[in-house]
């Protein structure tokens, strides 16, 4: 079991990033600045926070639940609390009236709704509310976030093993990341969750051919942990040969 929480950037093969919306190069999973062991006294404080909602735009701090979760031996994140995580996925879905005027607002927490319904195993509720933030981003000019969107639902499809639909899905947006600008800073996640649909299948040869694309464009990065994650991801699919 690899431990592994998405509110703690120093903890090691973490995907999560903590960077605005904007950054899209480093977001995936989008995580909640908030500390899972936080005191009361912090707890009270985020509590006071929510008083009118989460003000004019999604402030991630302001979420009260424990939404961390690690990898295990199969790729897969799993919840450090799958009642926090619950009582988090309800806290969102309670803000979208707040944003019903703000389109990327709604569609982002659509898209965060829809991430940590998969990770609860809630597929169906998942494809959902991922198919409602990419129906609102596409009638919003951020084309950044609809392609995360997309790569999100590819996920979702692959953990219902309903691979031909999430390798069209997958084959479809690596090719738009390797000759799309815009999406070049991403790639390496591309690769990285195309080698997980991979190993789902047990197809762990080629799988590793894509864990070491990602982890190329992931050592040019400099960025330790994605690296870390991707060579763990590599020591795990060269066990099942």
């Amino acid at each position: 079991m690899y431990d592994v929480s998405c509110v703690n950037k120093q903890v090691k093969g973490c995907e999560i990033h903590l960077e605005e919306e904007k950054q899209f190069a480093l977001e995936w999973v989008k995580s909640i600045r908030f500390s899972g062991t936080r005191s009361e006294g912090d707890e009270a404080v985020a509590n006071d926070s929510l008083k009118g909602g989460l003000n004019k735009r999604m402030d991630m701090s302001a979420i009260p639940f424990n939404l961390g979760f690690y990898f295990d031996e199969n790729l897969r994140e799993v919840p450090l609390s799958k009642a926090e995580m619950m009582k988090g996925i309800e806290f969102l879905k309670k803000q979208i009236p707040i944003f019903q005027n703000d389109k990327n607002e709604v569609a982002k927490i659509y898209g965060l709704m829809g991430v940590y319904l998969r990770i609860v195993k809630e597929l169906e509720e998942s494809k959902k509310y991922l198919r409602l933030a990419i129906q609102t981003y596409e009638s919003t000019s951020n084309d950044n976030s609809l392609f995360v969107n997309k790569l999100r639902l590819a996920h979702t499809y692959q953990w219902q093993k309903d691979f031909y639909t999430s390798n069209q899905m997958f084959k479809k947006l690596m090719e738009e990341a390797e000759i799309c600008d815009e999406r070049r800073g991403i790639l390496d996640f591309v690769y990285q969750h195309y080698a997980k649909n991979l190993f789902d299948q047990e197809n762990y040869d080629l799988a590793i051919s894509y864990f070491h694309k990602a982890l190329n464009l992931r050592i040019q990065k400099g960025q330790k942990d994605l690296i870390e994650s991707t060579e763990y991801a590599i020591h795990i699919c060269k066990g099942k040969l």
